[in-house]
């Protein structure tokens, strides 16, 4: 069989992908797997080439589910069960690069020891004010942990979490923890400490991004630009990275007369070290083994094929740890990886025929027309292939993704090539100022970069949103009909079918959706140790009723509000407790177009409001097409109450009085309530969201509450989301 790995790996991967979002899907993964392998059987005995592809497919598909059950349920979850929600004393080191946020210091630690035992934990401990160690630091102390909530974390191996909230001890030991990953992670710093003082902040943080594959320092705006143009894969570091930096290589020693063995041998060095300097990011070792494979096909006079080296990278990765494909670099890493392999060699091809290229007579030109057919290609192949999974994880269609990709793609790799080459000027003695010119090149470059994604993010219908349920139909219809196509070899009429067929699927799901869509008003709640952020969304229109919580949840309720909109239309900070402080959080990422503010507390807030609410004042706006807020403010508490469409929601703010409420606005259909008002037995209504701490206050209270809703919600750190329709 020609791509026996290829088919394995790819099916292995593709499958534990499915089963670890999706883990319901298990019992329906593991049936198809056994049912394919039945069929596969019954082809090859009957002499079809398709039954052995079919064979090897069904038994991945079937070992896929079983493995990541084993680890998940033997491997885990007993780490879980043993050591989450308790207070453990331990003994370990700091195993990897201390994350420094503008509020948070972000610790992984390696325990050698539990409670006295031997065990191997990895731990993320947040810490929310000045923490003096360093990396391979011996630590010891107590800490309460808990599970994470992030299963992108827990396919690094960090089944642990603990933070400030809780109590912890932690000291250092004095001693140093060696490893050959230790001295990595210094070259790391370093290379991190010379791109700060070489270049401004934020194109520091894209080289820090394209070369290391930190974007920790990258501000939120430009992530999410990245995401909303669709080419977050161009600052993941990957294979493009690795094969420029090859590249480059293979041209130095084309001009020598290095045998292939030891030329193998220097490539195994750059793999092995720049997979070190960028913390083993899988993705990269991804493109280390395909690139190692390669080489030593070339050794032993064979050509590797590359669909069999990729299974082959997958199978490496995934078999230790099924768990690797939480990982969302390593799902784009394979996915365009594959769309180059598959697509390229055919749209150069394609385009080569189209250009004439082979007729051009002058070489410089015929070089400059490949090299642009060829950047084509891969950015198109990339872009495309990629797309399913941004998709899926972002909720947006970018739809300019393949021609802003083929411009940034190329100023990504100069930004590689240059980084590079300044970095190993600066770090050479007496040579060093010559890194100064390349840096001011390298500013340029990266403002460049920055603002191409933020302009083509801020173009309305850039990106559109996928939450409906015919973009997840047409996407399977489609992956179902290359999976085919792959099977039966299918030739150009098959493709051409495909493609109508792919069409006509999303065209009629969109026309359905368009004619039946009755444009819902969406109430986002994210519900955080120390507060809550309450947002009201329609048609991209996006206000804020209040904002406020941990300082550890700022991203995620920073990127559920992105995913709504960039643009703030209204923002309501009616008190001080925990709300005041955000707006400026706000103003930083968004937008902002309107801010109502209490006047008792607008004073300590440091932004200007556009309008300060005074005591017993009321107004009245519209949020959307929908939705009209009055704002009230009745002893210096701001009470807010909306009517959308034809149902209506209160919302009671802290330390809230009833009594003092007009009868009026004490019935709605919901309310939302972040503490236990006084004289609450006035209220009444459908749906009682409490977003509040559960405290000798609500225990005293919880059967009150329950007597005044017909529903009762309690969020305690969770997100919660609910739509409001006419006649619903």
């Amino acid at each position: 069989m020609k791509r026996l790995f290829g088919t394995i790996g790819s099916t292995y991967l593709a499958v534990l992908a499915v089963a670890f979002f999706l883990p319901k899907s298990a019992v329906f993964l593991l049936a198809a797997g056994f049912v394919i392998t039945g069929c596969g059987i019954v082809l090859a005995v009957k002499r079809f080439e398709t039954g052995k592809t079919m064979l090897l497919a069904g038994i991945s598909a079937a070992l896929a589910v079983v493995s990541i059950f084993l680890y998940r349920n033997y491997i885990y979850q007993p780490v879980v069960d043993n050591y989450s929600d308790k207070e453990i004393s331990f003994k370990g080191y700091i195993c990897d690069e201390i994350n420094i946020g503008s509020k948070i210091i972000v610790i992984p630690l390696q325990t050698e020891e539990i409670n006295g035992e031997k065990a191997e934990v990895k731990i993320n401990l947040t810490v929310y004010n000045d923490f003096e160690a360093e990396e391979f630091d011996c630590v010891e102390g107590r800490l309460f942990v808990s599970a994470h909530e992030s299963e992108n974390l827990i396919s690094k191996g960090c089944f642990l979490s603990a933070s400030q909230d809780n109590s912890f001890e932690l000291r250092t030991t004095g001693e140093k923890h060696f490893s050959l990953y230790s001295l990595a992670v210094n070259v790391r710093m370093k290379c991190k400490s010379a791109l700060t003082k070489l270049l401004n902040r934020d194109s520091g943080a894209l080289c820090k991004a394209i070369l290391l594959g930190d974007k920790y320092g990258l501000r939120k705006t430009y992530k999410h630009d990245f995401q909303r143009t669709g080419t977050s894969f161009l600052i993941v570091v990957s294979g493009m990275h690795l094969s420029v930096l090859c590249g480059l290589i293979n041209i130095l020693l084309k001009r020598t007369k290095i045998s292939r063995l030891p030329r193998l041998i220097i490539f195994l060095v750059v793999v092995i070290g720049f997979s070190a300097v960028t913390g083993f990011t899988r993705s990269v070792m991804r493109a280390g083994i395909m690139v190692i494979l390669a080489y030593c096909g070339d050794v032993v006079h064979r050509k590797v094929d590359s669909i069999n080296s990729l299974g082959i990278a997958a199978l490496i990765l995934a078999l230790p740890n099924p768990f690797v494909v939480g990982d969302l670099g390593v799902l784009m890493s394979f996915s365009t990886t594959l769309g180059i392999v598959l697509w390229v060699p055919k749209i150069i091809g394609f385009l080569t025929r189209v250009l004439h290229i082979c007729s051009v007579k002058l070489k410089p030109l015929r070089w400059i027309l490949n090299f642009i057919v060829n950047l084509i290609a891969v950015s198109v192949s990339a872009a495309l292939w990629v797309m399913p999974i941004l998709t899926l994880f972002i909720g947006r269609i970018p739809l300019l993704v393949v021609p802003v990709s083929i411009i940034t793609s190329l100023i990504a790799s100069l930004i590689l090539i240059l980084s590079v080459i300044m970095l190993a000027l600066y770090f050479i003695p007496f040579i060093s100022v010559l890194a100064k010119p390349i840096a001011l090149l390298l500013n340029v470059l990266c403002g460049a970069h920055l603002n191409i994604n933020f302009f083509v993010a801020s173009i309305p219908f850039s990106s559109v949103k996928t939450e409906k349920l015919y973009y997840f139909i047409w996407l399977g219809v489609t992956c179902a009909l290359v999976a085919v196509g792959y099977l039966i070899h299918a030739k150009k009429k098959y493709v051409v079918a495909s493609i109508l067929i792919s069409a006509f699927v999303l065209g009629t799901g969109w026309s359905v959706q368009v004619l039946t869509d009755t444009h819902p008003t969406e109430i986002y709640l994210k519900q955080t140790y120390r507060g809550l952020t309450a947002g009201v969304s329609k048609d991209g229109s996006l206000s804020i009723l209040c904002c406020g919580g941990n300082g550890r949840y700022n991203d995620d309720v920073i990127d559920d509000l992105y995913a709504y909109n960039s643009v703030i239309d209204n923002a309501v900070i009616p008190n001080r407790v925990n709300y005041s402080s955000y707006l400026t959080m706000l103003e930083e990422h968004f937008d902002l177009k309107n801010t109502i503010v209490n006047q008792k507390y607008a004073d300590e807030i440091s932004e200007d409001a556009d309008f300060e609410l005074s005591e017993n004042s009321r107004i009245s706006f519209v949020l959307n097409s929908g939705t009209v807020d009055e704002v009230m403010n009745i002893d210096g508490i701001v009470y807010q109450y909306l009517t959308i469409e034809s149902r209506t929601l209160l919302f009671v703010p802290h330390y809230g009085d009833i009594e003092k409420l007009p009868v009026k606005y004490r019935t709605a259909d919901y309310i939302i309530m972040d503490y236990v008002s006084y004289h609450a037995e006035l209220l009444s209504c459908h749906t009682l969201i409490y977003t509040g701490q559960q405290n000798k206050r609500y225990d005293k209270n919880a059967e009150l509450l329950g007597e005044i809703s017909d529903k009762l919600i309690l969020l305690k750190n969770k997100t919660y989301i609910f739509k409001i329709q006419e006649g619903r």
